[in-house]
């Protein structure tokens, strides 16, 4: 059964499948001419009514002009599967037959050993008939900690912290997605950070949820309503008990104290056991919104607090 992962790197495509000729450009392993459009088409690969074949996606490059066009038959591989050697041929030859043009099999994989079996010829006869799949790990993928370089599109810093937020960068790597994320309409930025959000473990998943608390970005008030719904629940129903108003207006205040301090660990900001108090202790949730706003550029504890 298919991943979360699975399903958003998929998603990923679907929602914008011009972000497939960004990933394929630089490969020097496909050779073929400059494409100016992308569309999805049919996934259907079936050869035998009696057995259906789905790619995880198909995507129909071209250019209007010189009337050049390329199939992507992408697939979404997290781990090595021996079936896919006998499965991937059968969608490259019957796409093959249906579109008559061109076919490219590229396997997104989220580590290197998966990539590299991936990317072995797969033998189907003995004279040289071989399909060779585009296999494409984390080395593949850029590590974007400038939001203002060429490859920093929404789509490829969403990959980006997907590949690489468990690394040393992976802050910057958070920070770059936030940046280029705050550039586009704000229901698709909060798509691709519930994308990340759901994705995200640990200190990097911590590390953007204060981001989205902080609400710099236009986009972070729709992600926060739909990240803290669960949170909101649980206040209102503390609220009943103990007056809801209250409730929700504490239960938010502690949070964003618990997401602020996470922030300032993240930042390498030290703190007292005063301060980390007064932070703990706020239930001004304006103040602390305030603080967290600073946090994001703050140097020291002072350039919070003064």
């Amino acid at each position: 059964m298919p991943s979360e992962l699975h399903d958003t790197l998929v998603q990923l495509f679907r929602d914008q499948p011009v972000f497939i000729k960004q990933v394929i450009n630089n490969d020097t392993r496909i050779a073929h001419e400059p494409f100016t459009h992308a569309r999805l088409v049919s996934e259907n690969a079936t050869v035998l009514k009696s057995t259906e074949r789905r790619t995880d996606a198909t995507i129909e490059l071209f250019n209007e002009e010189t009337v050049a066009r390329l199939i992507v038959v992408l697939e979404v591989q997290l781990r090595i599967d021996k079936d896919k050697l006998r499965t991937w041929p059968t969608y490259v030859c019957r796409m093959h037959e249906d579109m008559d043009c061109p076919i490219v099999l590229v396997v997104i994989c989220t580590d290197e050993k998966t990539a590299q079996w991936a990317s072995r010829p797969i033998e189907i006869g003995p004279v040289n008939s071989q399909i060779t799949p585009v296999a494409l790990g984390p080395a593949s993928v850029p590590q974007i900690v400038d939001p203002d370089s060429a490859d920093a599109t929404p789509e490829m810093t969403v990959l980006s912290v997907i590949m690489h937020s468990h690394t040393d960068l992976g802050t910057r790597i958070i920070d770059a997605m936030d940046t280029v994320l705050a550039t586009i309409d704000t229901t698709r930025a909060a798509d691709y950070t519930d994308y990340a959000m759901g994705l995200l473990r640990g200190k990097p998943r911590a590390y953007l949820e204060a981001l989205m608390s902080t609400a710099t970005a236009p986009y972070h008030s729709e992600f926060a309503g739909r990240f803290y719904k669960k949170g909101k629940a649980e206040g209102q129903a503390q609220g009943r008990a103990e007056g809801q108003a209250r409730g929700r207006s504490e239960g938010r205040a502690e949070g964003q104290a618990k997401m602020l301090l996470i922030l300032l660990d993240h930042r390498g900001i030290a703190l007292s056991k005063t301060d980390r108090h007064k932070i703990q202790t706020c239930t001004d949730t304006d103040l602390l919104q305030t603080w967290a706003v600073r946090a994001t550029s703050a140097e020291t504890v002072a350039d919070i607090f003064d």
